[in-house]
C-alpha cells in the first residue's frame, strides 16, 4: 500500500488507543484508490503497533492483493474481507493460521480450487467465495468440523459433482443460508441440496452469469423436502425459465419471501394462496395474465411486486390489509380503484389509463419507492404500446363496423353489387358446373390438383379442335 494507506491504518490504531479501548479494536482499510504495492507491506507495519493483538476486524478489499504475508496468521482476527483482489492461491496465512476468524470473504478473486481446509474450520461460521473460477464446491465443507458454518456464498461458481451421503452424514450440521446463483446445478445435484436438511435461506436463481447458468429443470422434486416444511423462510427461484408454477410449493408452511420473477409463468394457481406466512412476494417480469381468488387469503403480505406482467384486474388486492408496497409497472389496467393511502410505495404508470388524473398523494408514494429502491430510470405515463387499440377512435378505423352484433359486420357500401351462382351465370359458363362450387369432404393433394388441370386443358382443346372443324365444314 501506498503512505496514505500506512497513515490512515496508523491513524485508526492510535486514536482508538487514545480511548482507552483495551477489549478489541475494528480497524479497516478502505484506500481511495487500487494499492500499488500487492504485497500490502502495511500490514507489516501494523504488526509493529502497541496494541496490534486486540485488532479482530480487517479488511482489505480492493487492494490489488496478490499474497499475503505469513506473519498475518499471528492476528487474533474474527473477521476478514479480502474480496476484490487478484488472489489465485489460498494464502498460506490463511490455511495455517487464523484460527479465530468467523467471517470470510474472498469473493471476486481468481481462485481456483480451495482442498485444504483452513485452521479456521472449527470456528469459521460465514464463508463468501462467490465470482471465482471454482469448479467443484470444497469437499472439506461436508466434514464433521465445518459444523459451525452457518452461511455460504458459492455463486458464479461451477457447483460439481456432488454426493449427497456426505451431508447426511453429519447430524450436528447446522447450515441455514446456502446461496447458488449462477452455480450450473443440475437435476443430479438435487439430491445433494436437499441433503442439507437445517436450510432456512435458499437461492438457486440465476443472475447476470451466463457461463454458469443454473440448469436444472425438475423444481418440483427440489421442493419436496419433509426437513423444509418448517424451516426454510426465503426461497428464491429467479430466471429459471419456469413454465409452470412449482405444485410443491405448498410444503414450505413457514416461506415469509418468494422470488419467483423473470420466469415464463402465465398464471398462478391456487397453491399459492396456501403459503399464509408470506410477507414478501416477487412475481415480476413473468406473463401472468390474472391472479387467482385465493391470493386475497395472503393476509400478512406486505411486499408484493408484480411490474412487467399482463394483469388487467387487481380488485383482489384490496382485501391484503398489510400490503404496503405494491409495484404495478407495465401491466394492462386500464384503472386504480384501491386506497392509494394505505400505501408506502406504489408505481402504476406504463398502464392502460392516465396515472396523472389521480391524487397527488400517488406521486409523492412513487417518488419515495423509486428513490428508495433506485428506479429513477422508470418512466412516467400510460403505456402507449397496450393503449394504441384502447384510445382508437371510430373515425380513425379502416372499416366500419356495425352495432347490431345478430347481423354481418361489415356494412356494404353504396355501389355494392352481390354476386352469386346463379343458373343464369352457370350456363353463361359451360365449364363452371354446380358441383365446382362444392366441397367433397376433403382437400385435394397436389397431385390431384394438377390431374383436374390437365384434364380441364384437355377439354378445352378438344372443344377449341371441335370449333375448328365447323368453321372448316
Amino acid at each position: 500500500m501506498n503512505d496514505n494507506c500506512i497513515q490512515f491504518a496508523h491513524k485508526a490504531i492510535v486514536k482508538s488507543h487514545a480511548k482507552h479501548i483495551t477489549n478489541k479494536i475494528n480497524v479497516t482499510f478502505q484506500p481511495s484508490h487500487v494499492c500499488d504495492n500487492e504485497n500490502c507491506s502495511c500490514i507489516l507495519e501494523i504488526k509493529q503497533h502497541i496494541i496490534v493483538n486486540k485488532i479482530v476486524h480487517l479488511n482489505l478489499s480492493n487492494c490489488n492483493l496478490k499474497l499475503l504475508p505469513d506473519s498475518l496468521s499471528e492476528l487474533p482476527l474474527k473477521s476478514l474481507n479480502l474480496s476484490h483482489n487478484s488472489i489465485v492461491h489460498i494464502p498460506s496465512c490463511l490455511l495455517n493460521g487464523l484460527e479465530s476468524i468467523e467471517d470470510l470473504n474472498l469473493s471476486y478473486n481468481q481462485i481456483s480450487e480451495f482442498e485444504v481446509e483452513p485452521k479456521s474450520i472449527l470456528n469459521l461460521q460465514v464463508l463468501d467465495v462467490r465470482c471465482n473460477d471454482m469448479k467443484y464446491i470444497p469437499i472439506w465443507l461436508v466434514h464433521a468440523k465445518s459444523r459451525s458454518l452457518l452461511e455460504l456464498y458459492y455463486s458464479c461458481n461451477v457447483l460439481g459433482k456432488t454426493n449427497e451421503n456426505l451431508y447426511a452424514k453429519i447430524y450436528s450440521y447446522d447450515l441455514r443460508k446456502l446461496v447458488l446463483k449462477d452455480s450450473y446445478i443440475l437435476n443430479e445435484n438435487i439430491s445433494f441440496l436437499k441433503s442439507i436438511r437445517t436450510l432456512e435461506v435458499l437461492d438457486v436463481a440465476n443472475g447476470g452469469c451466463k457461463t454458469y447458468r443454473n440448469c436444472f429443470t425438475n423444481c418440483d422434486e427440489l421442493l419436496d423436502h419433509p426437513s423444509w416444511e418448517n424451516t426454510i423462510k426465503i426461497l428464491s427461484m429467479s430466471s429459471l425459465n419456469m413454465g409452470f408454477f412449482p405444485k410443491n410449493m405448498i410444503c414450505l408452511q413457514s416461506l415469509k419471501e418468494l422470488y419467483i420473477a423473470d420466469n415464463a409463468l402465465f398464471w398462478l394457481p391456487d397453491v399459492i394462496g396456501k403459503l399464509v406466512a408470506l410477507e414478501i412476494l416477487d412475481i415480476s417480469n413473468n406473463n401472468i395474465y390474472f391472479l387467482p381468488n385465493i391470493i386475497s387469503d395472503l393476509k400478512n403480505l406486505r411486499v408484493l411486486k408484480l411490474q412487467h406482467n399482463k394483469l388487467t384486474d387487481i380488485k383482489l388486492l384490496g382485501e391484503l390489509v398489510n400490503l404496503k408496497l405494491l409495484d404495478l409497472y407495465e401491466n394492462d389496467l386500464d384503472s386504480f380503484h384501491l386506497d392509494i393511502s394505505k400505501f408506502k410505495c406504489l408505481d402504476l404508470e406504463k398502464n392502460c389509463f392516465d396515472t396523472s388524473l389521480l391524487d397527488n398523494i400517488y406521486s409523492e408514494k412513487r417518488f419515495y419507492y423509486r428513490n428508495e429502491y433506485n428506479l429513477k430510470f422508470r418512466d412516467i405515463g400510460y403505456n402507449e404500446e397496450h393503449s394504441t387499440d384502447f384510445n382508437k377512435s371510430e373515425s380513425d378505423c379502416d372499416c366500419i363496423y356495425s352495432e347490431d352484433s345478430g347481423s354481418s359486420n361489415v356494412i356494404p357500401c353504396d355501389n355494392y353489387k352481390e354476386e352469386c351462382w346463379d343458373d343464369i351465370k352457370i350456363e353463361s359458363h359451360p365449364d363452371v358446373t354446380s358441383s365446382d362450387d362444392e366441397w367433397q369432404g376433403y382437400f385435394p393433394t397436389q397431385q390431384e390438383e394438377q390431374k383436374q388441370k390437365s384434364q380441364k386443358s384437355c377439354l378445352s382443346l378438344e372443344r377449341l379442335l371441335e370449333d375448328l372443324y365447323a368453321d372448316v365444314d
